[in-house]
């Protein structure tokens, strides 16, 4: 695992968990691709695991963030992240 991967495994794992705190500190680094997608979750981006799990204040930061692909699909699907949301009850993060 090269040390970006490393990074934005962590960046993952931040969106998954909802650790807004880890989740500022990892965007403060340029060099992040905020669109990898885990490799053992279905390749998922890190938007679309946050909306997934309902974290809104995840959401809300990584929609302020240029970087992030708002319609990156998963790999294994055409789901968009927000259409993930609503399907897991999380509508709540697409109103506010």
């Amino acid at each position: 695992m090269s040390v970006d991967e490393t990074l934005e495994s962590k960046l993952y794992q931040a969106c998954s968990d909802g650790n807004i705190e880890d989740v500022i500190k990892l965007l403060q680094n340029t060099q992040i691709n905020t669109n990898w997608q885990q490799q053992n979750d279905d390749l998922k981006s890190p938007f679309y695991i946050a909306c997934e799990k309902g974290h809104i204040e995840v959401v809300k930061l990584l929609l302020n963030d240029n970087r992030v692909d708002i319609n990156k699909a998963s790999n294994g699907s055409d789901w968009t992240p927000f259409l993930c949301a609503c399907y897991y009850g999380n509508c709540e993060v697409i109103i506010k």
